[in-house]
């Protein structure tokens, strides 16, 4: 497949949609770290050092719950947002369903396996199989495909993309390291941006592979 975006382009026009959605988009994005860190504040754990136990199991099961949520709450948001619709904040939650969790664990749980036997080969490997599955979270909350049906959308959607997505991944780690440098608060912007940039990223991917599969017919 031929490439399907340039970095400059994304981030052209994922400034364009921050413009245009900045209240909004900011609000998610803070209400996502707010959550988070509530929730990360009262989970369970053991001090390494004393064995003291801290925290709720309760409290942990609740984050991990809410995380998931989030995790596809927030991509529902921003591509809908990249698509130029509307959104409300309790999109966050209400536009995730049992179905799509599911479907998130259990592709999560076989990217997670891939990734670390990748990694657990000489690195390479594992940094590959980041590259080919980066948007599968885009994928399964986007369409309506099983686990493995999404891992393997995803893998024919980066194929001739893959260098530029690793590129990309590197602009934008320094990208956020600016902005956590800019007195954290930076950060809440960059992160925000980053959230339009990989948006923009799967609709670029999903349109060309579309193509890619409509140029054969029609010829």
């Amino acid at each position: 497949m031929k490439k399907a975006f340039s970095i400059s382009g994304l981030f052209a026009e994922a400034w364009v949609l921050f413009k245009k959605n900045w209240k909004f988009s900011l609000l998610v994005v803070l209400m996502i770290t707010i959550i988070q860190v509530f929730l990360g504040l009262g989970s369970y754990g053991v001090d390494p050092m004393t064995g003291a136990r801290y925290g709720s199991v309760l409290i942990s099961v609740i984050g991990f719950v809410a995380s998931v949520v989030i995790a596809i709450g927030s991509v529902t948001i921003f591509i809908g947002l990249a698509r130029g619709e509307e959104k409300e904040l309790e999109d966050l939650v209400m536009s995730v369903s049992i179905k799509k969790m599911v479907t998130y664990l259990f592709a999560s749980i076989i990217y997670g396996m891939i990734v670390i036997l990748g990694l657990l080969l000489f690195v390479i490997p594992g940094i590959i199989a980041i590259l080919v599955f980066l948007p599968y979270v885009y994928v399964l909350t986007d369409k309506n495909l099983n686990a493995t049906e999404s891992l393997k959308k995803t893998r024919e959607m980066t194929k001739g993309n893959r260098i530029n997505i690793f590129l990309l991944l590197i602009v934008l780690a320094i990208f956020n390291l600016l902005g956590f440098l800019a007195f954290v608060v930076g950060l809440l912007f960059t992160s925000t941006i980053t959230m339009f940039v990989f948006a923009l990223m799967y609709i670029k991917l999903d349109a060309a592979l579309e193509q890619s599969v409509i140029a054969p017919e029609v010829q």
